[in-house]
């Protein structure tokens, strides 16, 4: 691959990064992922033989900004996922629920009304 190649691919992931704050909403955030995930194999699959050491860091940072936002995304779809979760829903998971539900039924088969 030119050198120019090269140094236009990591222009392309830092704009790609700066364009994520520019993000309004989650459709946004999410059409910003998609393209993300589309441009890492062109951009991780890139070699250039005449590329100096400057050339390599910033196409390093480039890649760890793009990876950072994309773990924070990855964090708020879980946090969002799980507070759409209803309270219920939780509760009805949880080891406490099963303790009280056992506790309950020995209680009950003790009154007999089983």
């Amino acid at each position: 691959m030119k050198l120019k190649e090269f140094r236009e691919l990591t222009a392309d992931m830092r704009r790609l990064v700066n364009d994520w704050h520019a993000c309004v909403d989650e459709s946004e955030r999410q059409l910003w992922r998609d393209r993300a995930y589309r441009f890492f194999p062109a951009f991780t699959s890139a070699t250039s033989p005449r590329a100096s050491s400057r050339d390599l860091e910033n196409r390093l940072e480039a890649y760890r900004d793009c990876l950072g936002l994309l773990a924070i995304q990855r964090a708020r779809v879980a946090i969002r996922d799980q507070a759409a979760m209803p309270r219920t829903s939780r509760y009805n998971k949880s080891p406490a629920r099963a303790v009280r539900l056992s506790r309950a039924a020995r209680g009950a088969m003790r009154r007999g009304y089983f």
